[in-house]
């Protein structure tokens, strides 16, 4: 198993350290030292649970939590299948006759 970092002890010997390197350090005299006793705990991260109002089909309540209109949703027996809007579809302009093309292109081979 490979060491996570390393770290030198009381005697200034390297020792391999397995786990999260947390607090503060210093390089002194070349070798990497903690001058701080105190670690720096793991951040947490948390995501947001808000929405815009949304009204649910299923119950016809508004919901302004993600996570409630889901858990609603799924205890009406359904399940959310996708949030994509289909994208617009670009218009073309112009002129476009394919069989007045093709006879012609057909008629110049020919003749």
């Amino acid at each position: 198993m490979e060491p996570d970092y390393y770290e030198y002890n009381k005697d200034g010997d390297l020792v391999p350290c397995f786990g999260k390197a947390f607090g503060k350090f210093v390089l002194r005299d070349g070798k990497l030292v903690r001058i701080s006793e105190n670690p720096v705990p793991p951040m947490h991260y948390a995501g947001n649970d808000s929405m815009k109002a949304t009204k649910n089909p299923v119950n016809g309540k508004i919901y302004e939590s993600r996570s409630a209109y889901e858990a609603a949703v799924r205890n009406a027996g359904c399940r959310i299948v996708g949030n994509d809007l289909p994208a617009p579809t670009k218009e073309v302009r112009g002129d476009f006759n394919i069989q007045k093309e093709f006879r012609e292109a057909v008629q110049k081979v020919l003749n």
